[in-house]
C-alpha cells in the first residue's frame, strides 16, 4: 500500500480485503493516485483478482496502468467545451451546422441574423431562408462538401429574413463530423450594408468621374500647403502634361504659376472677399510657356469652420486675348489706312499688320502689273537682301504668279515647302512656312501678300481668316488709291484741256445745225471743222438714253435755262462712251427759241471709277448686313448714322426706320443712360470701352458684350462711335450651368465625403494604372493605421502599408492583392490579409476589390472595402483546436481500450495456463484470438486517425514513391514531375496499395505506377504481376470490413482520396495482376518541370 497515496490507501485497502476475504475478483477498473520515489503523485488505474491455490485464496493479482495523458486530457476537453460553448453562444457571426437539408444547431448571432424562432430554423430545410436565385448555388456547394469534394469556401448571397427583408451575407464553410456524419459548419456575417455601401460608392464615384471629365473648363483643389490634391484631367491637358499624377501632390505657385507671386495676390483678394469670379492670371506649362486663364476659386472648409484649402476652375482664355489681339490689330490698320495716302506707307503699314496677326516673322507684298500680269515686290520686312532680290520679280508664266492669279489663299507649314517656294535661296534665308494670300479686286488679282517664318510654325485657323482679312483691307486700301490717283490724273489732264480749251464747246440751232466748234469738239468726234459747221450733226445717243435726253431739252426754258445732263453715246467705230453736258438755252426777246450753247467732256473713266466705288461701298454694307452681330454707328448729336439688320431686327424695324433717329428713343430710360455714359467716354478719351450687360428690347432679356471704337477723320478727330454687341447669352446660360454644376459637385463631393467616413467598412481607392492611394475613409485609416500615403504606387502598396499573407512573414504578393487586380479589370476577394499598424497591433483583414470604370470601359480606378475578421479568424482557429482536441480525445480513448485489450488477454493467458478442461481452454483460446484481432484493428485505426485533421497540400507522387521501394520487388514509375492535390495521408493510400500486393497478390515480383493525362483527369495507374482480384470480389473490395486483414485499408484509402475529389476503382483482370486507378480532378494536378502557377492544370501536356 507504500505506493497508493496517502488520501486513496483506505479505499484501496478496503477494495484489496474484499478480494482476499471474499476471494471474488473486482468487477470493475479502479482509479487511486499514487506515489512516486520523489513524493509527486500520478493517477493510475487499477484492476485487481484472487491467485487461487488448492481451493483457497492466496493472494491478489493485479494489473496497474499509468493514466496520467487520459486525466490531462480529459481536463483539457472539459476546457475546451467550456471555451467552445462560451464562443458558440456569444460569437457576434451566425453559426450553424448543417447536415442534409436541415440546421441541426444554430447560435444566437444566426437567429437575430434570419429572425427566425430556433424551433423554425431547425424544423425545416434550410433553402427555406435562402433567396430563390441563390438557392441551387448554396445547396449545390453544400451537397458538393458532403460528398468529400472542395467547393469554394468563402462566397456571398442572399437570405430572406423574418419580417420578409432581403439581406446579403458572407458564409465561410469547412466540412466536420457531426454524430458520426459528415456536416457542414459555417459562419455567416451579414454584409447588407457593405454591399449597399459599395454599391452607392461605385456609383457615385463613376458620376463623379464622369462629370469631373464632362467639365470643359479646369476644376482643381489644392490643400492649405498651396499643394494641387484634385484637378479634372484637362488640368493636364492644358498644361502640356501627359498624365494628371505628374502633376497631384506640387506646390501650384512654384510648379504652375508663370509668376509664383500672382498666386500670393489671390490669395491676398480670397482672404479679403472669399472668392474670385473672372480673375485673370498666367499659368506656366511643362516647358515653360506661359498661358493665360481666368479663374472663379473660393476657399472650401470643414465641419468645423477651418479652411481646408481652394477650390475653383479655369478657363483658358488665350483664344479670347489672341482674338481680340486680332481685332484691335485689324481695327487699328483699319483707323491707319484712313490717314496714310501713299502707296508705299499703305503697304508696309499693312504688311506689318499681317506679320503681327499671323505671328510670322516676315513677309512682303507684292503687286499684280495689269498689263503684263508680272509679279513684283514692293514692300520687303525682316529678309535678307539677297534672299529679297531673289524674289522680288515673278514672270508672268512662273508659278508664283499662277497661284497669284488662281486667288486662293496658300498656307505651307514647315517641311511642305515644295516647287518654286523650295529654293537655295530660300534654305539660306531659312524659311520654315509661308502663307501666300492673293488680294483681288473685282474677281481679279491685283496683288499679294506673303508672310514667312523662320521658326517651325503653323497658321492657325483663326489667324488665316485673321491675314484674310487683311488682305482684304489691304485690297481695298490699293483700289482706293489706284482710284484717286486715276482721279487725280483724269482731273489733270482735264485741267489741261480747260487750259487749252480742250472741252467740248458748241453752239447749234435748235435744228441741229451747228454754227460753232472747238478742236477738242472735232478730235473727240473724229471730224473737221468744215466737215461739222454748217450742218445738222447730232451724235448717237444710246437707244437707252434717248428718251431721257429728249426730255432734258424740252425742260430747258427761259425761267430754267440751264441744265447738265449725263449720258452715253455710240462713237463711230461702235464703242460706247459716257458724256457730261452743260447746255444753256438762249431765247430772243419774244421768248422763242434760236441756240443752244454746250460744253460737254468725257467722263467714262469717272463713271467706272464711280462704279467700282459703289460696289465697294455695296460689299462693305453687305459685310455688315449679313453679320449676327449688331452694328451701329453714332454720332456726335446721339443720332444713329448707320445701323445693320440684325441690330434693326432686334426693334422690329428695317434700317431706314432707324437711321437719323435718336439713340435714347430706342432703348428705355436706363439701359439709354448707361450707353450714354459708354458713348460719352468713346467721343471724348478717343479709347475703345467694354462692357456686358443684359438688354429686354421687345423680348426676352438677353446678354451682350459690347465693345465701342473711336471713328476718326483725316485730322484724327473722333467723329462717331463705332459699335458692336455680340449676344452672348448662351454663353452665360453655359457659365451659371458650369457653375451650378460646380456647386452640385461640391454637394455631392460632401454627401459623398459624409458616407465614406461613416461607413463601418474600410473603403480604400486608388488611382489607375499608377496605383496611387486617392480614398482612405475614416474607418479603413483606423484599420490601416495610415490614411493615403502619396509615395504609395503599385509596385510598393504592401510595403508601405505593412500587408503580409497570414501564416507567413512575408510581404503580400503584389500581384494577388484585390487593389492591384482592380486595376487590371478583375473582381477578387481574399481573407488572408495581415496588416501591422504603426503601433505594432495587427489586423486579420477580409478584402473584396472590385475595378471602376469610365463611360469608354476603361479601368480608372480600383476599389477595395474590407473590415476586421480578427476575431472570426480566432474562432476558426479554436474549431480546429477543438478538432485536434477529438482527436487527441479518439487517441487517448483508443489507448485505453488497448490497455483494457492488454489486460483481458493477460487475463486469459493466465486463465489458459490453469484451465485443465479442454473445451475451456479452446474458449479461451478464441477469446484471446478475438483480442488480438481487436488489437490489430486498434493499432490499424491509430495509423489513420489523422484522416481529415490537416489541411491537403500538393505532394509530389515521386517522393512518395520512392518511400516504397519493397524488398524483393521491381518498382517503375513515369510519373516524375506530377504533384496531386492530396490529403496529408496520401503516402498511406500507396502503402497500403503495395501491402496489398505483397500480402494477397501471391508471388509479386514488380509493380509500375504511370501516370496519363485525358481532357478532363490525371489518371494514376497502379499495377502488379500478381494474382489480381477475383470479378466477384471487385465491387467489395473498398467495403469497410471487407478483407482477409482488418478490411478497413481500401476503404480508408478511399475516403483519404475522395477528401480532395480523387476517385479510386479496380480495373484489372484477375490472373494478370492487380490495376487500380486513381482519377484526379483538373485543378488538383500539376507538372512542375512547367511554369504554371499552383493550382491550374496541365495544358494538354501528356505526362509519362
Amino acid at each position: 500500500m507504500d505506493m497508493i497515496a496517502p488520501g486513496d490507501r483506505n479505499r484501496a485497502a478496503l477494495a484489496f480485503r474484499n478480494v482476499l476475504e471474499i476471494g471474488s475478483p473486482e468487477q470493475k477498473t479502479r482509479e487511486y493516485l499514487a506515489l512516486r520515489r520523489d513524493g509527486s503523485t500520478f493517477p493510475v488505474s487499477i484492476y485487481s483478482s484472487p491467485v487461487v491455490r488448492d481451493g483457497r485464496i492466496v493472494g491478489v493479482r493485479g494489473i496497474i496502468v499509468d493514466i496520467t495523458d487520459r486525466v490531462q486530457a480529459e481536463a483539457k476537453i472539459r476546457e475546451s467545451e467550456q471555451n467552445y460553448r462560451i464562443l458558440f453562444e456569444n460569437a457576434t457571426e451566425g453559426i450553424l451546422i448543417a447536415q442534409g437539408d436541415r440546421l441541426v444547431h444554430v447560435n444566437p448571432a444566426l437567429i437575430k441574423i434570419l429572425g427566425y424562432p430556433e424551433d423554425i430554423l431547425t424544423s425545416k430545410p434550410f433553402t427555406d431562408f435562402i433567396h430563390p436565385e441563390d438557392r441551387e448555388k448554396v445547396m449545390s456547394r453544400h451537397l458538393r462538401r458532403m460528398r468529400g469534394e472542395i467547393p469554394p469556401t468563402g462566397y456571398t448571397f442572399r437570405v430572406i429574413s423574418g419580417d420578409g427583408e432581403e439581406r446579403w451575407v458572407w458564409i465561410n464553410s469547412t466540412q466536420i463530423q457531426w454524430s458520426e456524419s459528415p456536416a457542414s459548419l459555417s459562419f455567416l456575417t451579414d454584409v447588407t450594408e457593405q454591399k449597399k455601401a459599395e454599391q452607392e460608392l461605385i456609383s457615385a464615384t463613376r458620376e463623379y468621374t464622369h462629370l469631373l471629365n464632362q467639365i470643359q473648363d479646369i476644376y482643381y483643389r489644392s490643400d492649405v500647403q498651396g499643394r494641387l490634391i484634385k484637378a479634372s484631367k484637362s488640368w493636364a491637358s492644358l498644361l502640356g502634361y501627359d498624365d494628371l499624377t505628374e502633376c497631384i501632390g506640387r506646390n501650384i505657385a512654384d510648379d504652375f504659376y508663370f509668376n509664383p507671386s500672382d498666386r500670393k495676390s489671390l490669395l491676398e483678394e480670397l482672404s479679403l472677399n472669399g472668392k474670385v469670379t473672372e480673375y485673370e492670371v498666367i499659368l506656366k506649362k511643362k516647358d515653360g510657356t506661359p498661358v493665360v486663364v481666368e479663374t472663379s476659386s473660393h476657399l472650401y472648409y470643414d465641419d468645423e469652420g477651418n479652411i481646408l484649402g481652394v477650390e475653383g476652375t479655369f478657363r483658358d482664355i488665350t483664344e479670347r486675348k489672341e482674338q481680340e489681339s486680332i481685332l484691335q490689330t485689324e481695327l487699328n490698320l483699319g483707323l491707319a489706312l484712313q490717314k496714310v495716302r501713299g502707296l508705299h506707307d499703305t503697304l508696309e503699314t499693312s504688311l506689318k499688320a499681317a506679320i503681327e496677326v499671323s505671328g510670322m516673322d516676315s513677309g512682303g507684298i507684292y503687286l499684280v502689273d495689269r498689263e503684263t500680269g508680272a509679279v513684283n515686290l514692293i514692300t520687303s520686312i525682316n529678309l535678307g537682301d539677297a534672299f529679297a532680290k531673289s524674289v522680288s520679280h515673278y514672270p508672268p508664266t512662273s508659278d508664283t504668279a499662277r497661284i497669284i492669279r488662281e486667288g486662293i489663299p496658300l498656307f505651307i507649314p514647315c517641311g511642305d515647302l515644295e516647287g518654286s517656294f523650295r529654293t537655295p535661296e530660300a534654305d539660306e534665308e531659312g524659311i520654315l512656312s509661308i502663307a501666300v494670300i492673293p488680294i483681288t479686286s473685282g474677281g481679279k488679282s491685283i496683288a499679294c501678300l506673303n508672310v514667312s517664318s523662320h521658326k517651325n510654325m503653323d497658321i492657325p485657323e483663326n489667324r488665316r481668316v485673321a491675314l484674310e482679312t487683311i488682305a482684304t483691307q489691304i485690297g481695298a486700301a490699293v483700289e482706293r488709291i489706284m482710284i484717286e490717283e486715276t482721279l487725280a490724273e483724269s482731273e489733270e489732264r482735264y485741267r489741261n484741256v480747260v487750259e487749252d480749251q480742250t472741252e467740248f464747246i458748241s453752239r447749234f440751232l435748235p435744228d441741229g445745225t451747228h454754227v460753232f466748234v472747238n478742236d477738242a469738239y472735232c478730235r473727240y468726234f473724229g471730224f473737221t471743222r468744215e466737215e461739222i459747221f454748217g450742218h445738222r450733226f447730232k451724235p448717237v445717243i444710246a437707244e437707252e438714253d434717248r428718251e431721257r435726253v429728249r426730255q432734258f431739252f424740252e425742260s430747258l426754258t427761259e425761267e430754267n435755262p440751264v441744265g447738265t445732263i449725263e449720258h452715253r453715246i455710240v462713237m463711230p467705230d461702235g464703242s460706247i462712251r459716257w458724256q457730261r453736258w452743260s447746255d444753256r438755252a438762249i431765247f430772243d426777246e419774244k421768248g422763242t427759241l434760236i441756240e443752244y450753247q454746250s460744253v460737254g467732256r468725257d467722263i467714262t473713266d469717272f463713271r467706272g471709277t464711280l462704279e467700282l466705288l459703289h460696289e465697294k461701298e455695296d460689299w462693305y454694307l453687305g459685310l455688315s448686313q449679313v453679320s449676327p452681330d449688331l452694328i451701329f454707328m453714332v454720332d456726335r448729336e446721339d443720332r444713329v448714322v448707320y445701323v445693320n439688320s440684325a441690330a434693326a431686327a432686334m426693334f422690329g424695324k428695317e434700317p431706314g426706320e432707324i437711321i437719323g433717329h435718336g439713340r435714347k428713343s430706342l432703348f428705355p430710360q436706363e439701359i439709354a443712360e448707361k450707353q450714354e455714359y459708354a458713348i460719352s467716354q468713346v467721343l471724348s478719351t478717343g479709347e475703345r470701352f467694354r462692357s456686358e450687360g443684359q438688354m429686354h428690347v421687345g423680348g426676352s432679356p438677353r446678354w451682350f458684350d459690347h465693345l465701342l471704337y473711336p471713328v476718326r477723320d483725316r485730322k484724327g478727330d473722333v467723329l462717331w462711335a463705332f459699335g458692336i454687341s455680340r449676344d452672348i447669352t448662351e454663353q452665360k446660360m453655359t457659365e451659371e450651368e458650369l457653375r451650378r454644376k460646380s456647386d452640385e459637385l461640391d454637394s455631392r463631393n460632401r454627401i459623398l465625403t459624409t458616407l465614406l467616413e461613416t461607413v463601418p467598412i474600410g473603403i480604400f481607392m486608388v488611382e489607375a494604372p499608377s496605383g496611387r492611394p486617392i480614398v482612405a475613409n475614416r474607418e479603413a485609416t483606423r484599420l490601416l493605421g495610415r490614411g493615403v500615403l502619396p509615395d504609395a504606387t503599385e509596385e510598393n502598396l504592401a510595403e508601405v502599408y505593412e500587408a503580409f499573407k497570414a501564416g507567413t512573414c512575408k510581404k503580400y504578393p503584389t500581384d494577388e492583392m484585390p487593389i492591384v487586380r482592380g486595376m487590371r479589370g478583375e473582381v477578387s476577394h481574399v481573407d488572408d490579409m495581415i496588416v501591422v499598424r504603426p503601433d505594432n497591433t495587427r489586423a486579420h483583414l477580409e478584402v473584396f476589390g472590385t475595378p471602376i470604370v469610365d463611360r469608354h470601359g476603361n479601368v480608372a480606378a480600383s476599389l477595395v472595402s474590407f473590415f476586421d475578421i480578427t476575431e472570426r479568424k480566432r474562432a476558426e482557429m479554436s474549431m480546429k483546436e477543438i478538432n485536434k482536441k477529438i482527436a487527441l480525445l479518439s487517441s487517448i480513448t483508443r489507448h485505453d481500450v488497448a490497455n483494457q485489450v492488454t489486460v483481458l488477454r493477460g487475463l486469459v493467458q493466465i486463465a489458459m495456463e490453469n484451465e485443465k478442461d479442454g473445451d475451456i481452454a479452446g474458449l479461451l483460446a478464441k477469446i484471446d484470438q478475438a483480442g488480438a484481432t481487436i488489437a490489430r484493428q486498434i493499432e490499424f485505426t491509430r495509423t489513420y486517425q489523422e484522416i481529415g485533421v490537416h489541411e491537403p497540400a500538393w505532394f509530389s507522387l515521386a517522393a512518395i514513391l520512392d518511400k516504397m521501394q519493397p524488398i524483393g520487388i521491381s518498382l517503375i514509375s513515369t510519373c516524375t514531375d506530377v504533384e496531386i492535390y492530396a490529403d496529408p495521408m496520401i503516402e498511406k493510400v500507396f502503402l497500403n496499395l503495395f501491402d496489398n500486393s505483397m500480402r494477397h497478390g501471391g508471388h509479386v515480383t514488380a509493380v509500375s505506377v504511370r501516370c496519363e493525362q485525358n481532357s478532363d483527369h490525371l489518371a494514376i495507374i497502379y499495377e502488379d504481376d500478381g494474382i489480381g482480384i477475383p470479378e466477384d470480389r471487385k465491387g467489395k473490395i473498398f467495403e469497410r470490413g471487407f478483407g482477409d486483414h482488418t478490411g478497413l485499408g481500401l476503404f480508408l484509402s478511399r475516403e483519404i482520396l475522395g477528401i480532395t475529389g480523387i476517385s479510386i476503382s479496380e480495373t484489372g483482370v484477375h490472373g494478370r495482376g492487380a490495376r487500380f486507378e486513381l482519377h484526379v480532378p483538373a485543378g488538383a494536378f500539376r507538372n512542375v518541370s512547367c511554369s504554371l502557377p499552383d493550382g491550374q492544370e496541365f495544358n494538354g501536356d501528356r505526362v509519362e
